[in-house]
């Protein structure tokens, strides 16, 4: 009887292991609420890229706030409003309809945007990635029956990172506008569509050092993220990681990605 307890009890503890190390596994897994499955990792990218998008807006708000304040101190040089996409930088911008001109927000971003994360395609190693962003806004201040109604938008982003443990940074994946709709569902909708059905074979746009390149898959297909836009520079840099505006290529050098350095 007493061996008979033993190796019941070893047989719980073996048990007991091998469900840990599934746990474990699942949670490192490049997962997507797509594919029925959701992890921690899941959804904390979820959230951090979310969070990220307003950090980014909000810089933008305050960089474009302090040069209408003090427009003869800006100079040139001072890069931290250059949002050349432009992809961030709209949403920090409302339009008044008492002053009858679009300005920068002088409250918070967070209070008039929302972002929500939907679902995110990776790569095997989810190292890489594809994020389809949602906005809820609301686009007028002022003495105006439009200050109360939400509009929403639907963005993709690439996304990278070294490894699972880091937060992705992000950057603009330029391709169609899902701008003014009524309706959150319906643009998240129409644009996990458009990533999903009409990206394979696209060629990439003449903002990016790609012009020319086509993408060889949809988003949610492996062979996607063997795109040209994929490969390294001679720097370690991903080419999506560069922009190209008036012939002069550059670096995207937005907030949200130097503090998760």
């Amino acid at each position: 009887m007493k061996k008979i307890a033993m190796y019941f009890k070893f047989a719980i503890i073996y048990m007991l292991v091998i469900i840990c190390i599934d746990i474990f596994v699942i949670c490192k897994k490049n997962v997507s609420d797509r594919n029925g499955r959701v992890s921690v990792v899941y959804l904390m990218d979820k959230k951090d890229i979310a969070s990220m998008f307003i950090e980014n807006v909000e810089a933008f708000r305050l960089a474009i706030l302090q040069m209408e304040r003090n427009p003869i101190s800006s100079v040139i040089a001072d890069t931290s409003w250059w949002d050349p996409a432009p992809f961030f930088s709209p949403y920090a911008i409302i339009y008044d309809e008492d002053k009858k001109r679009s300005a920068a927000l002088d409250v918070p971003v967070s209070s008039r945007l929302k972002a929500y994360t939907d679902t995110i395609f990776y790569n095997k190693d989810s190292l890489l990635a594809v994020a389809i962003v949602t906005l809820e806004m609301r686009g007028y201040i002022g003495d105006t029956d439009k200050k109360n109604i939400l509009r929403y938008d639907a963005r993709a982003l690439f996304c990278c990172r070294g490894s699972v443990s880091e937060k992705f940074s992000i950057y603009p994946f330029t391709f169609w506008n899902v701008i003014g709709y009524n309706n959150k569902e319906l643009a998240t909708k129409d644009m996990i569509y458009l990533c999903t059905h009409k990206v394979k074979g696209m060629g990439m746009s003449a903002d990016t050092v790609c012009e020319g390149g086509l993408y060889l898959g949809n988003v949610d297909e492996p062979s996607f993220f063997d795109s040209i836009i994929f490969n390294k520079s001679y720097d370690g840099l991903y080419l999506f990681q560069y922009y190209v505006y008036m012939g002069e290529v550059g670096l995207y050098n937005y907030h949200s990605n130097i503090r998760a350095k």
